[in-house]
């Protein structure tokens, strides 16, 4: 029987969309596998219970056949234009010093044991207009034809793209609506290369940090990097069901202003819009910005794994700082699996690996001592619950 609901853009009706299995998010028991006490930090391993991990044979088998062979053809694809752009830039080079500089790049991009260094560079150093090609190269069975897997490819690391991953299967929802990516109802192939592991893992660290939202979120909260802020507005509107919203407001920093759009939609959606509060920032100005504030909740997911350890301390530290005594920060890593190859061959997404015991470190060096780091069932990514006492 169909269900009647609002329809538009970003929502489906649950009637009309061939839907994959509901997996539920509040209200389910998460088993904890394994729980780990290193340094004063408990490591807790999750069971699928609750979670998304469909089909590991056939992801490992795909791997290391099918998905390869993939990777490596969008490899040689982005090799070729990277090529193409130092050949250019050699030309137009000006000094003898920035000339050597790119031929000795454009050697070692022919080295199978030393091209991995430029690729990395490449990605995050040839500027808005390469780049832009360089996430657009169009593969047949994977982006080419499909409208949402295009759209994510264009979009890495950003938060339409993270849309695309959370909602391609129409998993989350809530007034009676389940959300679709923003670009529009998926397709075949957006729905099987997104259903990958690291997709599968993505989602399941949606269902951790909203989990954690819904028990833990009060009075002042901000958001860092708030992306879609997704996981987030599914626990304000969880809060709002059970009528314990009162009192509750949320900041919600991004230095990207389609982000915030983003967010505020889908707030609109989930009729939480009126707690939130939008700021456009920089992130190297953002201490600044929130001068003479304080919260009570602390969210930065999605935005460690770009950055040396370093600057994860310095980032720490400042949340830290803004923490009241006994305020609670969430922060998100991901670890070092086999998605490693997959993302930076198949995807060209550069990110920074994590083991749990280092993110620990970094957390506890900050000024965390009360941590418990929650690794969902893939074991990519991990969310930590930091207290500051």
């Amino acid at each position: 029987m169909a269900v009647n609901v609002q329809t538009g853009i970003g929502m489906v009706d649950i009637g009309s969309y061939k839907l994959g299995p509901q997996i539920p998010l509040f209200g389910v028991e998460h088993k904890a596998a394994t729980r780990v006490e290193t340094d004063g930090v408990e490591i807790v391993y999750l069971e699928k219970d609750g979670f998304e991990v469909t089909k590991p044979f056939f992801w490992w088998v795909w791997d290391y056949t099918l998905g390869k062979l993939l990777s490596a053809w969008v490899l040689f694809k982005s090799i070729r234009l990277i090529h193409r752009v130092l050949r250019e830039r050699i030309a137009k080079a000006e000094g003898e010093i920035e000339r050597k500089k790119l031929e000795q790049k454009l050697e070692a991009l022919a080295g199978r044991k030393t091209r991995q260094p430029v690729l990395d560079w490449a990605r995050r150093n040839f500027g808005p207009s390469v780049m832009t090609e360089l996430f657009a190269i169009r593969t047949s069975g994977f982006n080419s034809g499909s409208v949402v897997m295009s759209h994510f490819c264009q979009n890495v690391a950003c938060s339409q793209a993270l849309d695309d991953v959370y909602n391609v299967t129409a998993s989350f929802g809530w007034e009676g609506i389940r959300m679709i990516p923003m670009v529009g109802q998926s397709d075949p192939l957006s729905r099987f290369h997104l259903d990958c592991p690291n997709g599968q893992s993505v989602r399941n660290r949606y269902r951790i940090v909203a989990r954690l939202h819904e028990q833990l979120i009060r009075g002042e909260t901000l958001s860092v990097a708030c992306g879609s802020a997704q996981p987030l507005i599914h626990a304000l509107s969880e809060r709002k069901r059970q009528g314990a919203l009162a009192g509750v407001s949320v900041l919600l920093a991004d230095v990207d202003q389609s982000a915030i759009d983003l967010a505020n939609h889908r707030a609109e959606q989930a009729g939480v819009r009126s707690v939130l509060i939008p700021l456009l920032t920089q992130f190297a100005v953002l201490p600044k910005a929130l001068e003479g504030t304080s919260f009570d909740h602390i969210e930065a997911c999605g935005i460690i794994d770009y950055l040396a350890d370093d600057r994860v301390v310095d980032l720490a530290q400042m949340l830290h700082s803004k923490l009241k005594r006994g305020g609670t920060l969430l922060i998100s890593q991901m670890s070092k699996t086999r998605a490693e190859k997959v993302l930076s061959d198949t995807y060209n997404w550069w990110i920074i690996y994590r083991s749990p015991e280092q993110f620990a470190a970094l957390l506890r060096k900050a000024g965390f001592k009360d941590v418990t780091i929650y690794v969902e069932p893939w074991r990519v990514h991990m969310v930590a619950l930091a207290r500051k006492k």
